[in-house]
């Protein structure tokens, strides 16, 4: 076998390079998707346990709210030191601030009780500076330490000023010595500040509050028994474990991120089995001399099969190889988009220092390619093997062609049974994974209707082409319904591209759909005013009420609402959100959102503080309902009040519970606002006091005041970034496109090389045999929009009213993005028509006595 690989294989592939290469990015297309998500997926679990490691620094256990984004009182630390097992206790917090003077510069505060240089190289932190006089200048409140990656870029030494933007207000600190760009510093791309701990608290309207507990425990101390000492004798809604531990619950939130993205690279691995067939088909039926010849020879069938088998495996291997060097490209290309994506989805700042690459993960890609060669070659290589020897040599044959219609029905409807029993049970066990896997059931049981309907609207393409387009019609129907395999297989394999960007772009859709609803609820007021900085995604970062008044204060301000926003919130384990809003706007939340129990009884209860509010996706995911008690997981303790209404909120995909500023004041002790909502005097024009609150503020602050519209535009432009890569799956639908439709085409031109010739022989133009296959082209083409446009509208409402409320969160209304879709599907259209002139020019390139003889 090797020897006639070797002596046939290979020669035929450098004869036909086009061809080889063609399959080997077939198979590469969906193997990198594969490789690309898994490697981002790694990356990014990597880079929080490395972030984590190194902001635990010797810690041996560490006490947090939750998931350490929600502070707690700093007395807890007392309780703490006083264990007769813990050597030392260091309190921190940190938050994200901006450069005074380029609000494109997020900064990572980190405030600790740095009393000795110690207390820095405990955290990875390194002074390349002068070591004492640094930390003597930290009992200044305006001193500060700063990454030398950081000094370097913004050209700052030690003694020079930085303008920093916090929750209080644009202020000038002295750089009193330099961080060397390991631990802390690279693992947060060199963006850290780093003060004392009173003064960062201070910064941060974090006053007797901390984000979590470093515990040093004595030599020889048993850190499981000291655990549980703390947990009895600290409020149990605190938790107390080993620093790394908090990764894996962020492992969690990236898990359906991850089912997502492989969801779609498993379509598109399947869209690259359908290139990979038709290649193979083609290259088949080029080769049909050579066939015939080697059976003539000796060659048995099986042998004959097992070459062909045997070159797509090499084929597979090579585009397998390619598909994960290639997968690792893009991996390093997408990971903002990454970033994007998760940042939106729970409002955090990621940082990736480096790729992690998983050799056995990149193993298993490279056996789905070669496993996806193999498949998508075994039906051209076993019909070619039965082909008579003979009838072969003599000429090019045509290969008769049943597609197995009663199979691919029974296969069709077995598929949708267990796509629709998957979805039952991913509804009933509440698996996201099941969600997505009936999803992609569905569409290939979609695939097998648009080769099932492609064979059998063969009558009514035979009736239609010739009325439409005269003698050329006429045999471009009889082309298509002469290969019905490879053309139901090719309309299949476009069609189903083709609905995944049509699903897409409505779930794009939907989620801008839906956000419009929700800030246009909750931000009724004329202006809203926010910090510029964000803690990533959408959320900014907080301010001091301190800015609430001091607008209420500008002429032509009637009123203002605050609103605060925390997205880390522990409630059984899970990282939920919280929404504070003030009595009045809690009172008129409207029917828009309220989705369960009576609004007009519930919004006193709800004001009074007397009651919560949740979302509609915490509802499902805790299982809780109106007039249950809620446990609110507060810094002070359990805190049980009822549930009052279930509302639509976008807060966190997680869940939100809504609460008024009154209760969040007195259990979370936290003052600080995301947001004022500003209500002007009538008749007070919006623009001009926008720009006088601009006005007086900006000075003191770096704020960011829209109107209505820019509010939604600016919310709109966050999830457009989140979905930027459906943009390049544009590039997928013509790839896929030009491959499959191109080399059917090729294909049969070969089949009925002799028809053609015979055809230009009595007189038919090139431009008539071109326009022949460009219609067929076109036909097949419209085929698979169709199909596409059915897929994309039944997957996309699977997406958006079931899998996306279990599998990412949200709950969405369904909105089709009726003009990107179109875009979308003309890109079909027109790829088609390229394609098809392209093997029309390629048709007619050849001598007609050529093309003859040969026959």
């Amino acid at each position: 076998m090797l020897r006639l690989f070797r002596a046939v294989s290979l020669r035929e592939h450098r004869a036909h390079v086009g061809r080889a290469l063609l399959i080997v990015a077939g198979v590469a297309t969906g193997i990198a998707l594969m490789v690309a998500f898994d490697v981002m997926n790694a990356s990014v679990i990597t880079g929080f346990r490395q972030t984590f490691t190194a902001l635990a620094g010797p810690a041996d256990l560490e006490v947090t709210l939750g998931v350490g984004e929600v502070g707690f009182p700093e007395d807890v630390a007392d309780v703490v030191r006083r264990d007769p097992d813990v050597a030392l206790v260091v309190p921190l917090v940190r938050g994200t601030v901006v450069l005074g003077d380029d609000a494109s510069e997020p900064v990572q505060l980190f405030g600790a009780e740095l009393t000795a240089e110690d207390d820095l190289a405990r955290y990875g932190v390194r002074l390349t500076t002068d070591r004492r006089a640094a930390l003597q200048a930290l009992n200044d409140p305006h001193a500060v330490l700063v990454a030398e990656t950081l000094a370097t870029r913004l050209r700052l030494d030690v003694g020079s000023t930085v303008r920093l933007a916090t929750p209080r207000g644009r202020d000038t600190f002295t750089i009193r010595g330099l961080l060397a760009s390991d631990g802390v510093a690279r693992i947060l791309g060199g963006q850290l500040v780093v003060m004392d701990l009173a003064a960062a608290q201070t910064e941060l309207v974090k006053q007797d509050r901390v984000d979590q507990l470093d515990v040093v425990l004595r030599a020889g101390a048993d850190a499981s028994t000291v655990q549980a000492r703390l947990e009895a004798a600290l409020p149990r809604t605190l938790t107390i474990g080993i620093p790394t531990a908090r990764a894996g619950r962020y492992e969690e939130i990236l898990a359906s991120l991850q089912t997502t993205l492989m969801g779609i690279s498993m379509l598109c691995v399947l869209a690259g089995l359908f290139i990979v067939y038709n290649a193979t088909a083609t290259g088949v039926m080029q080769r049909l001399p050579t066939v015939g010849a080697l059976r003539l020879l000796g060659g048995n069938a099986s042998q004959l099969r097992w070459l062909l088998v045997t070159e797509a495996a090499v084929l597979g291997a090579c585009g397998a190889v390619a598909g994960v060097l290639l997968g690792i490209l893009l991996a390093r290309v997408l990971l903002a988009f990454v970033g994007t994506v998760l940042g939106t989805m729970v409002q955090m700042r990621f940082f990736v220092p480096e790729l992690t690459v998983a050799p056995s993960h990149a193993a298993i890609a490279g056996i789905v390619g070669i496993v996806v060669a193999v498949a998508a070659a075994w039906m051209p290589a076993r019909r070619a093997a039965r082909l008579d020897p003979l009838t072969v040599a003599r000429g090019s044959p045509e290969i008769a062609e049943r597609l197995p219609t009663r199979t691919l029905a029974i296969a069709g409807v077995a598929l949708i049974v267990l796509s629709v029993a998957v979805l039952v049970a991913g509804e009933h066990w509440r698996i996201a994974a099941f969600d997505a896997a009936g999803s992609s059931l569905f569409n290939t049981a979609g695939l097998v209707a648009g080769m099932l309907a492609t064979s059998r609207l063969g009558g009514l393409v035979r009736r239609t082409l010739p009325r439409l387009f005269g003698v050329s019609g006429t045999v471009a129907a009889a082309n298509v319904a002469r290969a019905p395999v490879r053309g139901g297989v090719t309309v299949a394999a476009i069609g189903l591209v083709a609905g995944i960007a049509v699903t897409l772009v409505t779930v794009t859709a939907s989620y801008l759909a839906t956000a419009d609803q929700f800030v246009r609820e909750l931000h009724d007021g004329d202006l809203t005013v926010s910090a510029v900085a964000t803690e990533g995604g959408w959320l900014e970062t907080p301010l001091a009420p301190s800015v609430a008044d001091e607008i209420a204060h500008i002429p032509g301000v009637r009123r203002v609402e605050t609103a605060r926003v925390v997205s880390g919130q522990a409630y059984r384990g899970w990282r939920v959100g919280l929404l504070v809003l003030e009595p009045d706007r809690l009172a008129r939340l409207g029917p828009a959102l309220w989705r369960d129990g009576d609004r007009l009884r519930a919004r006193d209860a709800l004001a009074a503080g007397d009651a919560v509010a949740v979302s509609t996706s915490f509802a499902d995911r805790f299982r809780v309902r109106v007039g249950d008690q809620l446990d609110l997981e507060t810094p002070r303790g359990i805190h049980a009040l009822p549930i009052a209404g279930l509302i639509l909120d976008l807060t966190s995909n997680s869940g939100a519970i809504i609460l008024s500023r009154s209760l969040y004041g007195a259990w979370w002790g936290d003052p600080t606002i995301t947001r004022v909502n500003v209500y002007l005097e009538p008749g007070v024009d919006v623009q001009e006091a926008r720009s006088r609150l601009t006005a007086q503020l900006g000075e003191r602050h770096l704020l960011k005041v829209l109107t209505l519209r820019d509010n939604i535009a600016y919310h709109e432009d966050k999830i457009r970034r989140a979905f930027a890569f459906v943009d390049a799956l544009q590039i997928l639908v013509g790839i896929v496109t030009v491959a499959g439709i191109f080399d059917l085409l090729v294909s049969g031109i070969i089949e009925r090389r002799r028809e053609l010739a015979v055809w230009r022989l009595i007189g038919a133009t090139e431009w008539s045999v071109r326009h022949t296959v460009v219609i067929e082209s076109m036909t097949l083409g419209a085929l698979a929009v169709v199909l596409g446009l059915v897929l994309g509208l039944v997957t996309s409402w699977m997406w958006v009213r079931v899998i996306i409320p279990r599998l990412i969160g949200y709950e969405l209304t369904f909105a089709f993005a009726g003009v990107r879709s179109a875009g979308s599907l003309a890109v079909v259209l027109l790829m088609t028509v390229a394609a098809g002139w392209a093997a029309a020019t390629r048709a007619t390139r050849r001598p007609v006595l050529e093309d003859i003889r040969d026959q």
